[in-house]
């Protein structure tokens, strides 16, 4: 089985499905194995919250904390260098040798991540389900 699958998932770190402890974790591990390069990445939704159907879409205060909690944690290091894409590129630019490394991949705990996973899932599938449930109620009191 290769780093980061369980059950032929592929697990990424992303700010909307990993806890600060995963992403700790991540470059706990990294540091060790002489990873030099992490990517710790989000997509564009991943500091909003939004319902089942995407019709409300607000900032999610949760999630920009946990940004902020990452942040402030990995900025105390002084084993981590956080930096901007532009700001990795003129350092690889400047020095390529110094990203030379081994290549290996920390591996996220997967299974409390499935089971994270399948309960929000679970919820999706009841709140969709309920939601069906009130729009046929309202369809047959109209008419």
């Amino acid at each position: 089985e290769s780093p980061g699958r369980f059950y032929g998932k592929l697990f990424n770190t992303d700010m909307d499905c990993c806890r600060l402890e995963d992403f700790l974790g991540y470059v706990d591990q990294g540091i060790p194995l002489n990873v030099k390069v992490m990517n710790l990445f989000m997509h564009s939704y991943s500091l909003l919250q939004f319902d089942p159907y995407y019709k409300t879409i607000r900032p999610s205060p949760r999630q920009a904390e946990k940004l902020d909690d990452l942040m402030d944690a990995l900025g105390k290091r002084k084993d981590v260098q956080l930096m901007s894409c532009d700001e990795l590129l003129g350092a690889f630019q400047h020095d390529p040798e110094s990203f030379t490394s081994d290549e290996a991949i920390p591996t996220l705990p997967a299974t409390r991540k499935i089971v994270r996973l399948a309960m929000a899932k679970m919820k999706n599938i009841l709140v969709d389900s309920g939601v069906r449930a009130l729009d046929r109620a309202r369809y047959r009191q109209a008419s």
